[in-house]
């Protein structure tokens, strides 16, 4: 059996949306692939004083213990092209 802070820390580098908001300063919820199924998960903001609202899309950047480390993505749009020329190349 696996421990939970391993399949956390599988998550860093994901990106995923924020299913119960993060509050400044405490943790809210988010949902991020992991193991192929999608997962909620206990997240605080990478910035401390950031509230990030329900539905806004976020990455995984870092984990301690059980709780996911995020940050909002601002323009998912071009980062996602971004992505797609790298893998055509």
């Amino acid at each position: 059996m696996e421990a939970r802070g391993e399949r956390v820390g599988e998550a860093v580098g994901e990106r995923g949306s924020v299913y119960s908001r993060i509050k400044t300063g405490e943790t809210g919820e988010v949902q991020v692939p992991v193991k192929g199924g999608l997962r909620t998960l206990a997240a605080r903001a990478k910035d401390k004083d950031l509230l990030i609202p329900t539905g806004t899309f976020i990455r995984v950047v870092d984990s301690i213990g059980s709780t996911l480390i995020v940050e909002e993505l601002k323009d998912v749009s071009s980062q996602v092209e971004e992505e797609q020329k790298k893998e055509e190349e």
